[in-house]
C-alpha cells in the first residue's frame, strides 16, 4: 500500500512539474514577444544627381510689311508699325495711309531660347540712305522695342524704348553692364517695331533692309 502511495505521489508530483514548466515556458515567451527582433541597426544615404548645361540662343522671326505707297509730292511720308489703329498722316498713300491690319508684321519678334540671359543688339544690313536711295536725303529708319502683351524679356530700363536711328552701327536692343538683360523662360521675348520716314523722291520698287540681332554674354 505504501509502494503504491508512493508511486501516485511521484506521478503526481511529474505532472505538477511538467505543468510549471509548460507554464513558466509561456510566460518567458510572452515576454520575449514585447522586444521585438533585436540586434545592430545601420542606415546609410544615397544621392540623385543631374548636371545642366548652359545653352545660350535666340530666334527672330517674323518681318516688318508696310506695304505699297507713295508719299505725296514735296512731303514725307512717316509710318510706325507698332500703330494697330488710326491713320497716318494725308501726305501717306496707298497701304501707307493706315496702320498695318496684320499684327504679324507689325513687329520683329525676338525669343530667348536658352536658359542663359545676356544682352542683345541690333544693327541694319546698310543704311537708310543707301537703300531707300532718296534724293532729298529725306529717308530715314528707326527702331525701337515696344512691348505689346505682358510677357516682355527686357526690363524697360534696359531697353531701348524710344525711337533710335536703324543703322550699320551696332547699338543697344536690351542690355546693362553684368550682359544679363534679357531674361529666358516665361518672360523671354522682346517686339522690335520699325518707324520709316520715306519722301516723295524714292525710286519705285520694292525696298529692303536686313536687320541684324545679336546675343552677348
Amino acid at each position: 500500500m505504501a509502494e503504491e502511495i508512493s508511486n501516485k505521489t511521484l506521478a503526481t508530483l511529474l505532472v505538477i512539474a511538467i505543468i510549471v514548466s509548460i507554464g513558466g515556458t509561456l510566460i518567458s515567451l510572452n515576454r520575449l514577444s514585447k522586444f521585438g527582433i533585436t540586434g545592430f541597426a545601420t542606415s546609410g544615404t544615397a544621392k540623385v544627381n543631374l548636371t545642366v548645361t548652359s545653352s545660350a540662343g535666340i530666334t527672330v522671326s517674323q518681318a516688318i510689311d508696310f506695304g505699297s505707297g507713295y508719299a505725296d509730292t514735296g512731303t514725307n511720308c512717316t509710318m510706325e508699325s507698332n500703330l494697330s489703329s488710326g491713320s497716318r498722316s494725308t501726305n501717306c498713300k496707298g497701304d501707307w495711309a493706315i496702320a498695318i491690319a496684320d499684327p504679324t508684321k507689325r513687329y520683329i519678334i525676338v525669343q530667348n531660347t536658352g536658359n542663359v540671359p545676356g544682352n542683345i543688339t541690333i544693327n541694319a544690313s546698310a543704311n537708310a540712305s543707301s537703300w531707300l536711295n532718296s534724293g532729298t536725303g529725306w529717308g530715314a529708319v528707326w527702331y525701337a522695342a515696344i512691348n505689346p502683351t505682358a510677357n516682355d524679356g527686357c526690363p524697360d530700363a534696359y531697353q531701348q524704348i524710344s525711337w533710335a536711328p536703324l543703322t550699320t552701327e551696332v547699338s543697344n536692343l536690351c542690355g546693362n553692364s553684368t550682359k544679363n538683360a534679357f531674361n529666358y523662360g516665361v518672360n523671354n521675348t522682346i517686339w522690335v517695331a520699325a518707324k520709316v520716314n520715306a519722301p516723295y523722291d524714292l525710286t519705285p520698287g520694292e525696298k529692303q533692309v536686313l536687320v541684324e540681332i545679336d546675343f552677348w554674354q
